[in-house]
């Protein structure tokens, strides 16, 4: 028996997201195809640090 590897489809086609059941001699070449991930792998979202200019959270006011 051929162990299965659950896939989602990442393609621009619907249903997009679909996910699909597929045999352990296929996955290669669906991963390759650019169109297919591994279900269980989340990409990581880096977001760049951006240093704000006008910035008053941390000024406070001298009227008293």
């Amino acid at each position: 028996m051929h162990n299965m590897v659950m896939l989602k489809y990442i393609g621009t086609h619907q249903p997009a997201g679909m996910i699909i059941d597929a045999q352990e001699e296929d996955v290669k070449k669906l991963l390759d195809s650019g169109e297919y991930d591994y279900l269980d792998i989340k990409k990581k979202i880096i977001i760049p640090n951006k240093e704000v200019l006008d910035d008053n959270s941390k000024r406070f006011d001298s009227k008293i």
